[in-house]
């Protein structure tokens, strides 16, 4: 009589439930990790800043959304100086003239390096 087992053999099996599991757990955990080293890279900086801003309107473009400020130091951002900003609302064109005393915040987001004021207020005409 022949028999049907081959002596020394090993018989290919597949993986069980818990080599599944612990491999699922161990994906799951190192997904984790890097999404946490890239949050904690982020962490410490915001992306968006807000300064305050206070200075005179010297010049409007309507057409580039542009407002030309001179304004004081803009303290932990930068000296005074001269220089256009966008407006965040644009019905303020309307209502700005050269001139113009105003207080506003200066919101720079480093994400997409873009600036612009918002929460204007005119202090005189």
């Amino acid at each position: 009589m022949r028999s049907n087992k081959i002596s020394g053999a090993r018989r290919a099996t597949k993986p069980g439930r818990s080599m599944v599991m612990a491999i699922v757990a161990l994906i799951g955990v190192i997904s984790c990790a890097g999404l946490m080293a890239c949050h904690s890279q982020s962490a410490g900086k915001p992306s968006v800043r807000r300064y305050q801003l206070k200075g005179k309107v010297v010049a409007l473009n309507r057409q580039q959304n542009r407002v030309t400020i001179e304004h004081q130091d803009i303290p932990g951002y930068m000296e005074a100086m001269t220089m256009p900003f966008p407006l965040k609302d644009e019905r303020l064109y309307d209502r700005l003239k050269e001139g113009d005393q105003i207080e506003a915040v200066l919101v720079v987001d480093a994400n997409t390096n873009r600036s612009w004021l918002e929460d204007v207020t005119i202090k005189e005409h």
